[in-house]
C-alpha cells in the first residue's frame, strides 16, 4: 500500500471529504454516507494491510533453511516448481484440458475435468473438452518403457526379461573329442545355463554332447557311430 493512501487514512477527520463517486466506485461498495463510515473502512483496510504484510514477510524469509509460509507456484526456486518439474520429467506441460484451447500433440495436460489425471496429447486439435481419443494417459508410459526394454540383443544371444538365449556355431577336432573341449558362452548366464542342445553341421551323422560346466561355458564331446571324430556344430543354450 503506497505511503500516501497510509497517510490519508490516518488523518481522516470530521472534515474529510466523501466523494459522490470514486475510480471503480469503491466507496459506494461499502455504501459510505457519514465519516463514521469512512473510519470502519480505513480501519478493516489497515487491518487486511498488516495481514498482508505478515504473510509476505513470512513468505520472503522462508528458505530450506529457515522454516516459514513456502510458496508453491512457478516461481524457480519454489518448492516445487513447474519449471524444474518440466526439466525433470524431460517433458513439456501444456496447461489444463478445460483452460488450454489449442492442444499440441507430444504435450502433457492435466484433464481437469474427469479424473485429474495427466495425459499426453497424441494429435494436436482445438478443444477445451477431453476427447480420450486423443490422448494416451501417461500412467501407462512406465509400463511402455519396460515393454520396450523388454528384449535385449547382443553379440549371438538375446535376453526377453531374466531369460538368456544363446547360440553359435563351434568345432571339435578329432585330437580333442576323445576327452572334450571347452568354449566360452557369448554372455555368461547370470544364475545358471537350464539346458543346452546341438546338431551337427552337415549330413547329420555325428553324435554331440554338451555339458554346461559354469554360467560361463560348456563342454563338447563328438563322435561318429562308435568312433570318436571331430564336429562342426551348432549349439543353442536356454537359462537365466
Amino acid at each position: 500500500m503506497k505511503q500516501a493512501t497510509l497517510d490519508l487514512i490516518k488523518n481522516i477527520d470530521e472534515n474529510t471529504f466523501i466523494p459522490p463517486s470514486t475510480k471503480n466506485e469503491l466507496f459506494e461498495l461499502f455504501q459510505l454516507d457519514t465519516v463514521a463510515d469512512l473510519r470502519k473502512v480505513s480501519r478493516n483496510f489497515m487491518k487486511l494491510y498488516e495481514i498482508l504484510e505478515h504473510l509476505d514477510s513470512q513468505t520472503s524469509s522462508a528458505t530450506t533453511e529457515k522454516a516459514g509460509i513456502v510458496k508453491f507456484g512457478t516461481e524457480t526456486g519454489n518448492v516445487i516448481d513447474a519449471e524444474t518439474w518440466k526439466q525433470a520429467i524431460g517433458q513439456s506441460l501444456g496447461g489444463y484440458v478445460s483452460k488450454v484451447e489449442s492442444k499440441e500433440a507430444g504435450k502433457w495436460y492435466i484433464n481437469d475435468l474427469t479424473d485429474g489425471k495427466i495425459y499426453k496429447c497424441i494429435q494436436t486439435h482445438t478443444s477445451t473438452s477431453f476427447d480420450i481419443t486423443k490422448f494416451v494417459d501417461i500412467t501407462n508410459v512406465g509400463l511402455s518403457d519396460k515393454v520396450e526394454n523388454l528384449l535385449e540383443i547382443g553379440n549371438n544371444f538375446f535376453k526377453i526379461g531374466a531369460i538368456v538365449i544363446q547360440c553359435g556355431e563351434s568345432e571339435i577336432f578329432n585330437s580333442e573329442a576323445q576327452n572334450g573341449k571347452v568354449f566360452d558362452f557369448p554372455t555368461s548366464f547370470k544364475n545358471k545355463c537350464l539346458t543346452i542342445v546341438a546338431t551337427d553341421v552337415g549330413s547329420g551323422t555325428r553324435t554331440v554332447g554338451l555339458d554346461a560346466i559354469s554360467k560361463k561355458q560348456f563342454k563338447a564331446f563328438s563322435r561318429e557311430g562308435t568312433t570318436v571324430s571331430g564336429c562342426r556344430f551348432h549349439w543353442l543354450a536356454v537359462g537365466f
